[in-house]
Order: structure tokens, then C-alpha cells, then sequence
């Protein structure tokens, strides 16, 4: 009978349930698959194989497509894809970028476009096979809110900008893109528990090595100084390295309290704080510390035996080197924490920033003045798509998008908290800490308005609710 039954079978399901593909896809889902993409995405920031890489990618999603069951290994690489580009293809700095139309983004597009094909089909099938029941997850209202205020920036602005709703709609397909697709579309049970962890690890070793790769071509040196205007990858300046790094590092704090030889993880964390202070970004600095600190403080509450012991010798050589550091060049290390309102950049700091900001606010209070509206921090050419933002949350939701702007922001903002922190367990908590580098960082800079740390932040809620929340036991 069970002979009869597998010869009654198609040879695609029978392909799928072979003893192959099920071995194929036990190691996508593993650590060791993140780790050759961490390499692979590596070798792309160096030497610009970003075409090749991106192939490999779309190779390795569509086998996912159509032969696993299960599609967390995307949710592990998606986010990190956005730090591969090199600085040979920065579209910002290089004309012959293969982000570009005539060099290679429109086989990216098709890449891409053929991915969300595959991914749509995959969905209808799951939907109606019952594999998968679609239920709306809980932030569903706030990102709502949240998406409709971005569209609806700048309404009743005189010199209102028609790309406006085009770059708020990019902006909150950043943040909810992916939240969305992975808790409606994704069968949670077999995800395991400290993938986000890894993702994290990886991410933080990822851009860390950049930076080093960076400092060993000797690109950031000029006359035997420092130039923090030369610290830049293909996708980002000092401050965006900083602040992505920080927001990677409480992976590492979860793995030194879960895993055997904890404290190796947590020398890890060290080494990525200590990739942080090349970027000389002061507000990821300032932040990062904060991240090290706390992750470092709740791994030692956190683990056990042996394990408790060498993570508090760490930390305690950690602090140790703190204090003799801040003993021996004060002047430089408190420099870091008195001067994070005082930058300077073309005579106006951001103090006299803010202010144009809240101004803007004022005068078109319901709406604000969409997000085209920042006359500082011009990237690219006058005409470029990403516009000049205001480096702040609050002033930004303030002057692009008025008083509905910040309502739904504070909705927003209230339903995570209330995610996070409603039946706390420490996979959440080191979630949290994750956002807060995010968020805190973003008082003095302008990350949570960009696409990858958007993308990261997504994710991370979405592993908060789907696969965290179960109260911690004791």
C-alpha cells in the first residue's frame, strides 16, 4: 500500500519529500548557512561582486520558494543584504555604480521582481492547502496609521514636493514590509528561538569587518590623521556604520548567555564597540557603550555556572579598561558625551536645525511640510530622490507630516513597547535593546528613515511577536 501510494504521487512531490532535498534543507536553516552568506556579503562590500552575489541570493530564495517548507533563512538574509554594497558601486560617489540603469539595476529589478512573483505564488498555495492562516499581527493599527500619515505629509504645504508621497511610501514599506510578510505568510513553529541572535551576530561581524577591511586599505588616513569624512562603505557614512553596528551588537549578549563558552560572544561584542569607535560617529559611540553595557549586565543575570563567571570577568576587564582609559586621555573620552548636541556642518548646528524644524511645524501644524522640506543634509544632487532630513524623529514626523504624524507615531510607538515588554522574557529584552540603539541613535541622526536599519527593525518585531512571546520561565 505505501508502495502504491508513492507511485501514486507526482514527481515533483516525491522530488520535494526525497531524503535530499530534506538534508539540503535542514543546512539552509542552519547557523552555518548564515555564516557563508556573512562571508559572501563580506567579499561583496570588498571587492563589488554585488551582481554575483545578488544571483546567488535569488538562487538560493527561489530553492526555498519551491522546495522547503520553511522561509526564516530569508529573514535572516534579507536585512543584511542591504549593508553589502561596495564603494567602487556607492551610487552616491561613482557614475558607473551597477545600482544604475545602464550598469545593472534593471537585472536587479528582475531579480527582485521575479522573487515577489515566486513569493506571491508560494503564499496562494500555502493560503489555500491551510499551511498557513493569515491573522493580522498585533502593530497591524500603528503601522497603518503610521503609513497613512507618511502619505499624507505635506498636504496643504505651498511649495509641496509631488515625490512626497512616493518617499513616504518607501520609508514605511521599509519599517512594515517585511513585519507583514513574514507574520501573515510564515509557518512560526520550527523557527528556531535564537535565529534573531545569529542574524544580529552575523550583522555585527558583517559590518565590522568592513570597517576593519576599511582601515586596512588606509582609506580613512590622510597626512597620518584620521578623516572621518573618508570612513564610508557603498551604503552608508561613519554615523550610519556606528549606528548599525550598535544595533547588531545584543545578539552577542544573548549568545554569551545561551551558549557554551558564553564569553567569547561577549569578547565579540567588545571588538564590535571597539569597530564602533573607529566610525568616530559620537552618538553610536555614546549609544553602543549604553548597548554593551546593559547586554553585558543582563547576560550575567541571565546565565548560569561556569558561564556567569567568565562573562563577569569580561566585563569586569571590560570596566577595568574604561576607567583607565578615561583616566589616562580625559579630554578625549569625555569629549564624546559633552559634544553630541554641538556638531557643526556648513555654520548651522543641529540645535539651529531643529528649530527651522519646529517652525515648519508651526506654521502647517495638521500635515506638516512633507519630507522635502530640509534645506541641510542635501545627499546626492539637488534633484535627488533622498531628500535632506532632519536628523531627529520628533522634528522630522513634526515638519513632514504634521500633528497626524506624530499621533501615529506615538500610537506606534506605544503598540512596540507594549509588545516588547508585556510578558518579558530576555529574547525579547535583547530585542529592545536592539530597537532602543535605533531609536536612540535616531535623536541625532536620521536612521530610522533609512531603509536598512527599517528593514532590520521590521524583522525584529516580527520575531518579538511571532517567536518570543512566551513569558520567561524560571
Amino acid at each position: 500500500m505505501t508502495y502504491l501510494a508513492e507511485e501514486q504521487k507526482g514527481w515533483w512531490t516525491r522530488l520535494k519529500e526525497s531524503r535530499t532535498i530534506a538534508v539540503l534543507n535542514e543546512e539552509c536553516g542552519s547557523i552555518y548557512c548564515l555564516f557563508f552568506f556573512t562571508l559572501l556579503f563580506l567579499l561583496t562590500s570588498c571587492f563589488g561582486l554585488e551582481l554575483i552575489c545578488y544571483t546567488i541570493c535569488w538562487l538560493f530564495a527561489v530553492y526555498l520558494l519551491l522546495f522547503s517548507r520553511e522561509l526564516y533563512p530569508l529573514m535572516g538574509i534579507i536585512p543584511l543584504l542591504y549593508y553589502t554594497p561596495s564603494i567602487v558601486n556607492n551610487p552616491g560617489r561613482n557614475p558607473e555604480s551597477v545600482f544604475f540603469p545602464e550598469n545593472g539595476l534593471i537585472y536587479i529589478i528582475v531579480l527582485m521582481a521575479t522573487f515577489v512573483a515566486l513569493f506571491i505564488a508560494r503564499t496562494v498555495t500555502d493560503v489555500r492547502s491551510g499551511t498557513v492562516k493569515i491573522i493580522f499581527p498585533k502593530l497591524t493599527i500603528g503601522f497603518v496609521l503610521l503609513g497613512a500619515a507618511y502619505l499624507l505629509g505635506g498636504l496643504g504645504y505651498p511649495e509641496y514636493d509631488l515625490r512626497s508621497p512616493a518617499f513616504g511610501a518607501l520609508e514605511i514599506l521599509s519599517i512594515c514590509l517585511l513585519y507583514f510578510l513574514f507574520a501573515l505568510l510564515m509557518d512560526w513553529k520550527n523557527v528556531p528561538k535564537d535565529y534573531f541572535a545569529w542574524m544580529l551576530f552575523c550583522g555585527g561581524v558583517l559590518i565590522s569587518a568592513e570597517v576593519l577591511w576599511l582601515y586596512g586599505t588606509g582609506a580613512p588616513f590622510r597626512n597620518a590623521e584620521i578623516v572621518k569624512g573618508n570612513i564610508f562603505t557603498g551604503w552608508g557614512i561613519s554615523n550610519n556604520i556606528g549606528a548599525a553596528i550598535a544595533m547588531m551588537m545584543p545578539g552577542c549578549g544573548y549568545l554569551a548567555a545561551t551558549r557554551k563558552h558564553g564569553w567569547l560572544f561577549l569578547a565579540a561584542e567588545i571588538i564590535m564597540f571597539g569597530a564602533v569607535v573607529l566610525t568616530l560617529s559620537r552618538t553610536a559611540i555614546a549609544v553602543g557603550l549604553f548597548v554593551l553595557l546593559s547586554s553585558a549586565a543582563a547576560s550575567i543575570v541571565k546565565a548560569k555556572g561556569r558561564e556567569k563567571i567568565g562573562i563577569s570577568v569580561v566585563t569586569g576587564v571590560l570596566c577595568a579598561g574604561g576607567i583607565t582609559l578615561a583616566a589616562l586621555y580625559p579630554e578625549q573620552v569625555f569629549s564624546i558625551f559633552r559634544d553630541l548636541l554641538h556638531f557643526e556642518e556648513e555654520g548651522a548646528g543641529r540645535l539651529e536645525i531643529y528649530k527651522n524644524g519646529v517652525q515648519l511645524f508651526e506654521e502647517y501644524p495638521i500635515f506638516g511640510t512633507g519630507f522635502y522640506s530640509c534645506s541641510a543634509y542635501k545627499w546626492g544632487t539637488e534633484d535627488s530622490f533622498i531628500p535632506g532630513r532632519w536628523h531627529n524623529t520628533i522634528v522630522q514626523l513634526l515638519a513632514s507630516c504634521g500633528t497626524v504624524g506624530i499621533v501615529a507615531y506615538l500610537i506606534h510607538r506605544a503598540q512596540t513597547i507594549w509588545l516588547l515588554f508585556r510578558r518579558l522574557n530576555f529574547e525579547k529584552l535583547m530585542i529592545a535593546l536592539s530597537v532602543a540603539a535605533l531609536l536612540f541613535t535616531s535623536l541625532l541622526d536620521c536612521h530610522f528613515f533609512n531603509i536598512g536599519p527599517g528593514l532590520l527593525y521590521s524583522v525584529l518585531l516580527c520575531f518579538a511577536e511571532k517567536r518570543c512571546n512566551e513569558r520567561e520561565r524560571t
